[in-house]
């Protein structure tokens, strides 16, 4: 088991496969990780006992399977039980990911002697990633498109590189445990070459933090080196040297011609002081978290169910922004799962803190203070997440006195091995699910990319009887409505826009797209001359999302153009109060028609 540990805490935040899979910095993290979990299983199944061979142990692994069966019921009760079981497109951290994170944390509180392999793991992982970032931000890039992570105009286009991690926010939330497993490595590691390593590891993720532009990952790297100023005096001295050393690195590039972009990021935070939309959104956050306090809506469910609780203020301060999720894991925790699993979560953080004071570990302590601070501000995801928990199990399991494990029952390791089976079993199914799933949209979207149309329409009619509806029948609506305008070929056009069609009604049963799904249903059936779908269309975009100004602005010059003016500057209106004066053309159709 150690080795697959290690394995994991390497190969799920480097994970990406662009070209092999659709999602390609989502699925094989998710697929690595439940693999793992199924192997996690066989090793629990084979000791049942380990996990009790610590008081500290024992009351991680009271609280993680309660947290475990907390997950479980919020997700039974879900209004999107299916979404909230596999997890978002977006993320995949739904039901079956959390338990099998928690369930590897249990198989890392029932070994011994993992620790300095996962520090060394988390050092490895963090250099791989860190270079990565690093080369993004200099312009160098064979995996990815450029364009994807750069945003703005002239002197204030910005460069925020994700590295492998799907966003910048989510890969400086990263790399504040390679920062702080570098020193502990530097500091501790019993051979020379790894304490070299590890202090190497600490200055470049500090340098990438920056490169990030993440508040986020820099309030959590400066608690972590508080953390280790109180507490571990002596090796702080390692970590003032990673820092001087990443400042150095970090005023020269900013200093240079290359700094354009970094120069250009500070001047987007003092235009954001307040983190942007973060402080509305907690506000409605909270407010959606009321309605349902005991089991909340099921994991990954707030990106389905937040629109309707979003308020006019956050909706004309960030017009046309998909908050996909709270930005704080305290609250998404509540929102998820109600009151019972956010206080599981905190209680399973403080046993977590108050073990790692009492080991004085000064590693996985700075490290674990460091990810709290920065998940108040960023998405909690699948990498972050395991790093978590697999942090909490190493603190914990080994905080207090072991006792002699006592010997099973021939009866109870039958049974256990059983159980194991079959959770190994639901885990390798569903990865094998998720993966074939994924490649066939990869599939689809090479053909696309190479112009073969009739093999992706062959491709995409045989994914249509095999796989339920996801946000990447948006992608490919879109795909064959752009194939259509372009088509000079009558029976291809035909084809080519029944199939975009068939997938624009497809993405509206997904939850988590259902607004926008709706809006390009509505553009896909005005660009084919059928108003009154579009008009259906348009109102469930409305009745989804009550407060995007979009429908509401699309819908005004329709009913102008189906000569019903009254109603056309009703929603012309309601759509320059949404929008907030951030887009001319919004105003113009209101000003437009009120004048007539």
């Amino acid at each position: 088991m150690k080795a697959i540990v290690l394995f994991t805490a390497i190969a799920v935040p480097l994970a990406i496969a662009p070209g092999l899979f659709f999602f390609h910095d989502v699925i094989p993290k998710a697929v690595i990780i439940l693999i793992a979990a199924a192997a996690a299983a066989f090793s629990l199944g084979r000791r049942p006992a380990a996990v009790a061979s610590s008081q500290g142990a024992r009351w991680f692994t009271s609280l993680i399977c309660t947290l475990a069966a907390s997950t479980l019921i919020s997700t039974a009760f879900s209004a999107n039980a299916e979404l909230a079981w596999a997890g978002s497109d977006w993320r995949r951290l739904g039901a079956i990911e959390l338990v099998a994170i928690m369930l590897i944390a249990l198989a890392i509180a029932a070994g011994t002697g993992v620790r300095n392999g996962f520090l060394r793991a988390v050092c490895v992982s963090g250099v791989a990633a860190a270079l990565y970032g690093i080369a993004q931000y200099f312009g160098w890039d064979p995996f990815l498109p450029g364009d994807a992570y750069r945003a703005g105009e002239g002197a204030f286009r910005i460069v925020r590189p994700p590295a492998t991690l799907g966003h910048s926010d989510y890969f400086g939330a990263f790399l504040v445990w390679p920062v702080f497993a570098g020193i502990g490595v530097a500091h501790a590691d019993p051979t020379r070459r790894w304490r070299y390593f590890g202090a190497i590891a600490s200055g470049m993720a500090l340098f990438a933090i920056a490169l990030t532009g993440s508040r986020a990952a820099v309030a959590g790297a400066l608690c972590g080196f508080c953390c280790l100023a109180l507490l571990f005096r002596r090796a702080a001295r390692i970590g003032v040297g990673a820092v001087i050393a990443a400042m150095i690195l970090c005023a020269a590039v900013y200093l240079s011609p290359a700094g354009q972009a970094l120069r250009a990021r500070l001047h987007w935070i003092g235009e954001e002081r307040t983190g942007g939309a973060r402080l509305l959104l907690w506000r409605d956050s909270l407010s959606m978290a009321a309605a349902r306090p005991a089991l909340g809506y099921g994991p990954e469910n707030f990106i389905a169910a937040f629109p309707p609780f979003q308020s006019v203020a956050l909706s004309r301060a960030y017009p046309d922004f998909y908050h996909e999720s709270p930005h704080n894991f305290i609250l998404d925790a509540l929102i998820a799962q109600g009151i019972p699993g956010a206080v599981l979560l905190l209680a399973v953080l403080v046993l977590g803190v108050a073990a790692g004071i009492r080991r004085r570990d000064l590693a996985l302590l700075p490290a674990l203070a460091a990810a709290i601070v920065a998940h108040q501000f960023s998405v909690l995801t699948a990498p972050t997440a395991f790093y978590l928990f697999a942090a909490l199990a190493l603190l914990t399991a080994e905080g207090g006195g072991t006792r002699p494990l006592p010997s099973s029952p021939s009866s109870l390791r039958l049974a256990s091995m059983l159980a194991a089976s079959a959770v190994a079993v639901l885990f390798c199914w569903t990865a094998w699910r998720l993966g074939q799933a994924d490649r066939q949209l990869a599939s689809i979207q090479r053909a696309l990319d190479a112009g073969d149309y009739r093999a992706a329409a062959d491709q995409y009619r045989q994914f249509l009887e095999r796989r339920p509806p996801s946000t990447a029948d948006l992608y490919i609506s879109r795909r064959w409505a752009s194939a259509a305008t372009h088509s000079t070929n009558i029976a291809s056009k035909l084809l080519f826009s029944e199939l975009a069609n068939t997938a624009a009604n497809r993405a509206t049963q997904s939850p988590e797209v259902r607004a926008n799904a709706w809006y390009n249903l509505a553009a896909i059936s005005a660009a084919g001359n059928r108003p009154q779908a579009a008009e259906a269309a348009l109102r469930c975009a409305v009745q989804s999302a009550p407060n995007w100004f979009k429908p509401h602005w699309a819908l005004a010059r329709l009913l102008r153009l189906s000569g019903r003016p009254d109603e056309a500057v009703r929603e012309a209106q309601r759509a320059f109060e949404l929008n907030g004066g951030k887009n001319a053309e919004v105003a113009a159709t209101f000003e437009r028609l009120a004048s007539r």
